[in-house]
């Protein structure tokens, strides 16, 4: 039977879980920004780009719902005034990523942390009520001798 490596389970989750965060924060900006006007959507990249840095459309939050409005993210680029030539990152090697990570792994661990404390407070529970029973057999015991 194959040996199932821990480490890599807990980074899968995290990995699955900042994906989906991700997708969720672009649908709500999509929605938000829905009857936005091109030029607030151009404020808002020109807000977002780094002045040394043209971001890649992953890198902030509405990128692609951007990208679509303007037919391609080079072509938002230049609407807003800036250079069109961007770097994509390599897989998950961006800063919104790489923060949203940490926030869904910090708040995992948080999570097993409280399922594992209830988890210890049910079976200290039921050993509570198991002693108490024993007591109970006990003294019925005592009682009809």
């Amino acid at each position: 039977m194959p040996q199932v490596n821990g480490d890599n389970l807990l980074h899968q989750q995290i990995v699955k879980r900042t994906i989906e965060a991700l997708q969720v924060q672009d649908e709500a900006f999509a929605i938000e920004y829905e009857t936005a006007s091109d030029a607030d959507l151009i404020d808002y990249v020109r807000r977002c780009v780094d002045a040394s840095y043209t971001p890649a459309p992953c890198e902030i939050v509405g990128g692609a719902y951007i990208a679509q409005r303007f037919g391609n993210w080079s072509t938002a680029l230049k609407a807003a005034g800036l250079p069109s030539q961007y770097k994509p990152p390599r897989e998950h090697h961006y800063p919104r990523y790489e923060q949203e990570y940490q926030r869904q792994e910090a708040q995992l661990i948080q999570e097993r942390k409280a399922k594992r404390q209830a988890k210890a407070d049910l079976i200290a529970q039921r050993k509570n009520r198991d002693k108490a029973r024993a007591a109970a057999n006990a003294a019925k015991k005592n009682e009809k001798k």
